[in-house]
């Protein structure tokens, strides 16, 4: 990811939450139901500042990944929100350094329209 996208997402980290409020109303109950179906070992794609994390079920372990380092600030704060075991991991999604079939499951939401190349 570049330093241009990185820095952005670093500087939207602060209000994010707050731009997200109608989201998580009107997709909130879709998200518990599509994020309860995850599986084992579970990747989160752009943790953003874990808002997300309320939505798993608790017999998964789920990895959640960000590139920017101040959205993984915030969604540290948000690791007791997460009904399963959580690891943090600064990556990008284009670029991961896990070994094929690594994971059960993978889960995002709203989150390949800023990916560059999502392909």
């Amino acid at each position: 990811m570049s330093d241009g996208a990185i820095a952005k997402w670093n500087r939207a980290a602060k209000t994010l939450d707050a731009t997200k409020r109608g989201e998580e109303r009107r997709y909130g109950v879709f998200k518990r139901h599509l994020f309860d179906k995850a599986r084992g070992r579970t990747l989160l794609v752009a943790a953003g500042t874990g808002i997300d994390f309320r939505y798993f079920p608790p017999d998964v372990e789920v990895v959640a990944i960000d590139f920017s380092p101040v959205m993984l600030e915030h969604a540290r704060r948000r690791i007791g929100e997460c009904p399963a075991p959580i690891t943090l991991v600064e990556a990008d999604v284009t670029h991961l350094d896990f070994p094929d079939a690594h994971f059960d499951t993978v889960v995002t939401s709203c989150t390949f329209c800023s990916v560059p190349e999502p392909i």
